[in-house]
This record gives structure tokens, sequence and C-alpha cells, in this order.
């Protein structure tokens, strides 16, 4: 197959072009004299969208393919910065949801796996939640290995919590927030 597809690349005309094309692309992008404004696809970022695309259909790109892929990117970043220019990101009520969403997962991340340690910590602070349903304050807990795998989950999951909130109240110190009725002053916001 490979055979194939490197005869198709050493004889076809159209496989010259494109990777000639390609190359001319990258060289470009990479030159010490590229304007500011110039959209650069990074070799790393090439090879993502182009493994993307191959595991969508289940084989390997041609080269026309990954031309294609390479004009999609293009055409994508042109919209994309076109859209910001335009203030799109900042009219559209679900463009702006979208936006906060990805930082409230980036924010959140993922923490590292919980040491036996902190679960039963963690079960003991949170005695409360994991008490069967129905029963009272003082009812035994299940035994620790059947409640683990909840545990972990539970944990992580106010670990990403509490990460979220961190990462809002780092960004929040970086602004000045104005409520409406508030007036700004040299200190802390006062109301009107």
């Amino acid at each position: 197959m490979f055979r194939r597809l490197g005869r198709f690349v050493w004889r076809e005309p159209l496989a010259h072009f494109v990777l000639g094309g390609g190359l001319i692309f990258l060289a470009y992008c990479y030159s010490p004299d590229a304007p500011p404004d110039a959209i650069v696809i990074t070799p790393a970022a090439a090879e993502a969208a182009f493994q993307l695309r191959a595991d969508s259909i289940g084989r390997p790109l041609t080269a026309l393919e990954r031309s294609a892929v390479l004009a999609e990117l293009v055409e994508e970043e042109l919209l994309v910065r076109e859209a910001l220019r335009q203030g799109v990101d900042r009219q559209d009520v679900v463009i702006r949801s979208r936006l906060a969403d990805k930082m409230r997962f980036l924010l959140s991340g993922e923490p590292p796996a919980a040491t036996q340690e902190q679960l039963r910590t963690y079960l003991q602070t949170n005695r409360q939640r994991f008490l069967p349903q129905g029963t009272s304050r003082q009812a035994e807990l299940p035994a620790f290995e059947e409640l683990e795998p909840v545990l972990k989950r539970q944990w992580a999951a106010d670990q990403r919590q509490q990460n979220l909130h961190r990462g809002i109240e780092e960004i929040r110190r970086q602004y000045t927030v104005r409520l409406p009725g508030e007036k700004l002053d040299d200190g802390p916001l006062h109301r009107q």
C-alpha cells in the first residue's frame, strides 16, 4: 500500500504541486520577516489535525487530503480572527457562554490521584455525605473499601471545584469589578 502511495506521489504532478505548496507555505510561515498578522500553522498543529482527520476516516490521508486539511485550518483561523475583529465574541451570548465554560474547564484541571490517607481524611470530614440514605448521623459507615470508588470520584470533583474557585479568584484580582449602583473610587468599591 505504501509502495503504491509512494509511486503515486513520485509520478503524480498534482502531488508535487501540493507538497511544493505546503513546503512554500511552511517556509513563508517561519521566515523571520513574516508580517505580525501572518497566519502560522505550526507543524505540530498540522500533524494533530492530520491525525484527527485520519482517525475519523480510518486510514492515512492522501497528499490531496492533507492539503485540504491545511486549507481548512487556514480558513478556520481567518474566520476566527475576523469574528474577533468584528467583536462577535462580545456580542453573542452563546459564544461568551462557551468561552466561559472553556475557561471553567481549563481552570478546574484534573487533580492528581488521591492517596489512601487523603481519602480517609476526606471521608471523616464529609462523613454525613456517605451515610446510607435514611440513616441517623450515628449510623455506621460502610467499609472504606466499599466506598473507595465513590470517594475517589467525589474527592476529585471537589478538588476540581476548589481549583476552579482558586483560578477565578486569581483572575478576579487582575480586574476591577464595577457593578450597577456602585461607584469606583481610589479604594474599594462603594455604593452610591
